[in-house]
């Protein structure tokens, strides 16, 4: 099981992030075609040039300073070319438009930005200007300073995130073995996610890289759900443990918990991987990325691994504390056959419940067909939208009670595993259905595609 996630994981080894909003769109547009037509005549560094600003405390318009800066400028690296310098109204400012020769969105553009306010400073004290300001503007200096900030901020929010799922995992159970084995499988779920992401959406398809702030989406959505899981089964555990010993009683926790964590695990995935329809790379990615983390999660993590963590712990799974001798539970002795009736009369309210679920099931799939049928009649003659949003909405409404009813019947009626799984695959289908629908239809033709850059219209 490790082994696998550290296979995944290895997609890692092609992460990088872009900056590159237009590259961000997963249908073809007008300006990303303009953009590419600029790279390959002029130069990739072209659609974006820099502007750097030195200003000085004395004028400068009569010296020799501006052009031997701008020298020095065109000698740095990764410089295609510097435009003739331009003078502030005070004459104490400069302005220079630098070009690169990297995509102004890559990496290595954003990691150029330092070296060559480096190579300004320096050129302006070779030429005499003392006390110089160096400050450098323009869409590459703005995304490596948005680079820095989120770097640092993700840092912040992952280690603050673990530190607090760490300190509640601690008081309820009682423990501190557990919180470090249990983060630590929500960290490998989290690589293993980010890895897979990264290989699907950067190597297979072709993305420019991740968006820039979906990383921390995922981190912080995945540690989220993850730890509502290890709470689950855990918790669950450490009851069973009054009762019976640490093997038999992981084994009753996963058993009498898997059905519910099962079904969650796959609405939400499905309920996710309805952003992958969006033309949107950002929501592509963290949809994909949600979809398979909470499916490996839910069918890897919860009930494999961590399972065989405890087992191979045995008595020390929830140290320092111990568990006692089990008690054996009083067997409760089986009611006549004769009695069956009375004992299903005593529960009136699991029918009532039953109905609900089955009526809501079918507004939920009859929403679900009103969705895509709203959706066919607003692409195809483009009508109105309104048809959609009640739809929408009423699916929403729908799915929200779907979702809560299922968990209740399963615990209520404690259905295993098998029964609950059933139903969670049918809630399942509609959001794939839609995802279906999305492919056909523009491989098809039937959505609106950009449309093509017109001939100019001669005047009349």
């Amino acid at each position: 099981m490790i082994s696998l996630l550290v296979v995944l994981s290895a997609g890692l080894l092609g992460y990088q992030e872009s900056f590159n909003t237009l590259s961000g769109f997963r249908a073809a547009t007008e300006s990303e075609h303009g953009q590419h037509l600029i790279q390959e005549e002029f130069g990739p560094g072209e659609i974006a040039p820099s502007t750097v600003v030195v200003h000085s405390q004395d004028n400068l318009r009569s010296g020799p300073a501006p052009a031997d800066i701008a020298t020095a400028l065109t000698d740095a690296d990764h410089v295609s070319r510097v435009a003739d310098p331009r003078m502030g109204k005070d004459g104490k400012t400069v302005f220079y438009d630098v070009v690169f020769d990297l995509d102004p969105y890559s990496s290595k553009a954003l990691d150029a930005i330092g070296p060559l306010k480096q190579a300004t400073q320096s050129a302006a004290q070779a030429a005499g200007v003392q006390d110089a300001t160096v400050l450098i503007g323009g869409e590459t200096a703005q995304n490596a300073d948005i680079r820095s900030a989120l770097d640092r901020d993700t840092t912040f929010i992952v280690l603050l995130v673990l530190a607090l799922v760490t300190a509640v995992l601690v008081l309820l159970l009682r423990s501190l073995l557990a919180p470090l084995y249990l983060v630590a499988t929500l960290i490998l779920s989290f690589l293993a996610t980010l890895g897979a992401t990264t290989f699907f959406t950067v190597t297979v398809l072709g993305d420019d890289g991740i968006g820039n702030r979906v990383t921390a989406y995922i981190f912080v959505f995945l540690v989220a759900l993850g730890v509502d899981y290890n709470i689950f089964i855990m918790s669950r555990f450490k009851q069973e443990l009054r009762t019976q010993p640490p093997a038999k009683a992981i084994t009753a926790a996963l058993t009498r918990t898997g059905g519910v964590i099962s079904s969650a695990g796959l609405i939400l995935a499905a309920t996710f991987a309805v952003l992958m329809t969006q033309p949107i790379r950002e929501l592509f990615q963290f949809g994909f990325a949600m979809a398979f983390g909470i499916l490996l999660d839910t069918f890897l993590i919860r009930p494999l691994l961590v399972p065989a963590i405890v087992r191979l712990l045995g008595d020390r799974a929830l140290w320092p504390a111990r568990p006692g001798t089990p008690t054996p539970s009083t067997p409760t002795p089986e009611p006549p056959s004769a009695d069956a009736p009375a004992a299903q009369a005593a529960e009136p309210g699991s029918g009532r419940l039953l109905r609900a679920f089955t009526w809501i099931a079918v507004i939920e799939a009859c929403t679900w067909a009103g969705l895509l049928v709203g959706m066919y009649l607003k692409y195809i003659p483009e009508t109105t939208e309104l048809g959609v949003r009640i739809f929408g909405t009423l699916h929403g409404a729908a799915f929200i009670a779907y979702v809560f009813l299922t968990v209740l019947v399963a615990i209520r009626l404690k259905w295993r595993l098998g029964r609950t799984t059933i139903f969670a695959l049918l809630a399942a289908v509609p959001p794939f259905m839609t995802i279906a629908f999305e492919i056909w239809a523009r491989r098809t033709g039937r959505l609106p595609q950009p449309a093509a850059d017109p001939s100019p219209t001669p005047a009349l």
